[in-house]
Formats: structure tokens, sequence, C-alpha cells
């Protein structure tokens, strides 16, 4: 029997709108942010920062998260910050148009003056209600950067082709977080006039360098100070190259016994047969760790030396970022954006590219300690530059209200108390 979720019981305010037209000072903007779901995914974490970082800024924006399948884990850190959230229940794969009666209920009890919808499904359904809770605008977040029948599921794809129909019509705006997304939906039909590209942004407090981390988890492993690490951060996927980097890394390990690697995400245990099986056939089990999925992953970025992204298919990778964040020299396979944001601060490999990979890897070893650090330097700076969080969310709020600009949206409008 299906769990009945708490509504989202907006408190009686003041009339909201763009600006007051007597002071010039922005009035309360209410947001609605509807996501296909909230477990530990670089989506729901990006709905995070955004929300932490406009809150800590003191932003003028009341928000709510409807979340369309069960809750997780990111839904908990937001609720934490004060912000409603609600699950509508949905199956994962398993269509319900009375989802659409329970997100149209939600929405009138909020009241949003904007929707902002994160992935296919939640976008899908935002559109479909938008005129029967008075007709908000609607933005939309794509954050996909392929829509490749190997990769995506067919339900990913068929939603992805009913949005891609309904976005000469319906969203105001179509956010896409990478540049080669932008290029993949604008060829699979959706409204390139629409599209503005906003990158992931990085919370450069949390992820910096730090000598502490690199003693701390060498020491946790029981590993000499010195001992060289590379690593993988990522949730266990095909997506994600997990085998990939197994087996290159086994290269690297034949010509530098002294290094270490570690692997770190959701499934990543000794548990997980299919990755203890390619560890135990790299002949290196023993210089492999399984971390896990920690909670302080800032701290396991810092302490590396190299940072690999082995993916097969990626949009805009949220652990590369912090990663670069953090001052560790990175080696990444050319899919989605990673090429461009890593830039001039690692290494670009081809997809699939074992050899490639190794010997990348084995480059930044053999540099001079004053190359590497001039790499480090490259990828914070970088991050610093072009990716911090704060400048992000500003940014996401500069949209809403400028949509809301655009369509002439009253300054009041009437509100249930």
């Amino acid at each position: 029997m299906q769990q009945t979720m708490p509504s989202i019981v907006s408190p009686s305010r003041p009339a909201l709108g763009l600006t007051s037209r007597m002071s010039g000072e922005r009035t309360q903007l209410r947001v609605a942010h509807v996501i296909t779901g909230l477990g530990a995914g670089g989506t729901p974490v990006m709905l995070h920062k955004v929300l932490a970082a406009q809150q800590a800024a003191g932003s003028s924006i009341d928000s709510c998260v409807i979340g369309l399948i069960q809750d997780g884990p990111i839904g908990e850190q937001i609720r934490s910050l004060g912000i409603p959230v609600v699950s509508l229940g949905m199956r994962p794969g398993v269509p319900d148009p009375r989802a659409l009666w329970r997100l149209a209920g939600e929405l009138r009890r909020f009241q949003p003056d904007l929707i902002q919808s994160w992935l296919y499904h939640a976008d899908l359904m935002s559109s479909l209600v938008a005129r029967w809770v008075g007709s908000p605008p609607v933005v939309w977040n794509l954050r996909h950067a392929t829509l490749d029948p190997q990769h995506d599921s067919r339900s990913t794809r068929y939603t992805a082709r009913a949005c891609a129909w309904l976005s000469q019509r319906s969203p105001a705006r179509i956010l896409v977080n990478t540049v080669s997304g932008q290029r993949v939906h604008a060829d699979y039909g959706y409204d390139r006039s629409k599209m503005q590209v906003v990158p992931n942004g990085f919370d450069l407090e949390r992820f910096h360098p730090s000598d502490s981390a690199r003693k701390q988890l060498r020491q946790s492993l029981s590993l000499a100070p010195e001992t060289p690490l590379i690593g993988l951060v990522a949730r266990f996927s095909e997506l994600k190259g997990q085998q990939l980097f197994v087996e290159a890394m086994t290269a690297v390990a034949l010509q530098s016994p002294e290094t270490h690697f570690v692997l770190c995400g959701t499934h990543i245990t000794p548990q997980n047969t299919k990755l203890r099986q390619w560890i135990e056939a790299s002949g290196h089990a023993a210089r492999f760790h399984l971390l896990g999925e920690r909670l302080d992953v800032e701290q396991v970025h810092a302490a590396l030396d190299i940072e690999v992204s082995a993916s097969v298919s990626e949009a805009f990778s949220n652990s590369l970022g912090e990663a670069l964040c953090c001052g560790v020299p990175c080696v990444v396979t050319d899919v989605g954006d990673s090429a461009w944001l890593v830039d001039d601060a690692g290494w670009v490999v081809p997809s699939q590219g074992r050899a490639a990979m190794a010997e990348a890897c084995l480059q930044i070893l053999r540099m001079p300690a004053t190359q590497r650090a001039a790499l480090s330097l490259r990828g914070r700076q970088r991050m610093e530059q072009n990716f911090d969080i704060n400048v992000i969310a500003r940014q996401y709020e500069e949209i809403w209200r400028d949509v809301l600009a655009q369509q002439k949206q009253p300054v009041t409008r009437a509100r249930a108390a």
C-alpha cells in the first residue's frame, strides 16, 4: 500500500512579484522545483547546492521541492535548510497518470510564481500541469549529454522525444548544463532559441586543497605518507567506467609499483561481486581500496594525486569539478563536457582508451613537483573563475526574474491564504 505523503502548505505571505514599483527593491519570488528523484545523484546534489547558496546569500526566494519518485538522502539535506519537500511516490519506470493530479494539487497549495523542473520526466509533467494551476511559467533543466539506445532507457528516450515536441510551446526557457548537451538536444528537436547554458557550480570553501586530507586518508589505509594515490569517485555504473579504470590502473601498477588506487561511491564495496572480480583479475588487488559512499567526499578528492573520470557517457561531472576545486590533476575520457571542464589542468583521452589513460597517469606521476603544483593551481583557478556555486545560484535567480519580466507577470497576484 502506498504511503500517504505530506503536502506542501505555504503560509500566508504578501503578494509576490518581480520588483516593487515604488522602491525598485526585489520582492520575494516563489519557485517550485520539480525533480524526478532526490537520491544521491548529480542533479539532486546540484539542486541542493543552488538552494543552499541562495539561502546563504539571503536571497528573496521562497522555495519548495517536489520529487516525483520516492524520497532520498538529498531530500533530507534540503529539508535541513528549512525548505519544504514532498515526494509523489511514483515508481520508477511505471507510468502513473494520477501523479499529474497529485503534482497539480501540490502546486496549487504552494502557488508558485515560476516552476523550475529538473530532468525529462519532471520537465514533461510540469508543463502538462502548469495550465491547471494558473499557468506560471515553466523553466526546464536538461542535464543529459546523450540520447543513445545503448545507454538510455526507452522510457527516457520517449519522454525526451515528447519534451522535444512540447518545447516549441511550453517552457519559457530551457537550461542546459553542458555545451555538448545543448547540441545533442537541439539535434533531437528541442527549441534551440530557448536554450541557455548554465554549468554546474561548486562550493569552493568545502572543496579545496588540503595537506591534512592527504595524510589522513593514507593513514586510514595504512599507507606511507608519500604513497601516490590515483582515484575514481563515482557511483557504480557501467556508464562511469569502473572496469575501464581497473584495467588501465593495472597497467600503471606494473610500471609504478608504489602507486595505490582508490574507488569511492555508491555500491563501491567488497560486496560488489563484479567490481571485486575485476580487481582480483588485475593481479594487484591489495593496491585497490574500496571506500564505499562517503559523506566527506571532499576529503577523498583532496587526498588524491590524480583523479580519473573514466565515463563512457557523461554530461557535466560533479566529481571532476570537485577534484579540480581541490587542486587535483585529472585524466578524463573525452565525453560530454569533460574536456572543456578540465581544459589545461589535466589530460583528455579517448573513451575506452585504456592504454592512453594509463600513460597519461604515468606522465603526471613522473612530472617534477613544480610542474605538478602548477597543474594543480591551474585547475583550482579555473574553478574559481568559472564555476563558483554562488555565481551560478545568482544566475538561476536572474534567469527566473528575467523570464517573469519578459512574460509581463503582474507585480501582485491573488493567492489563497
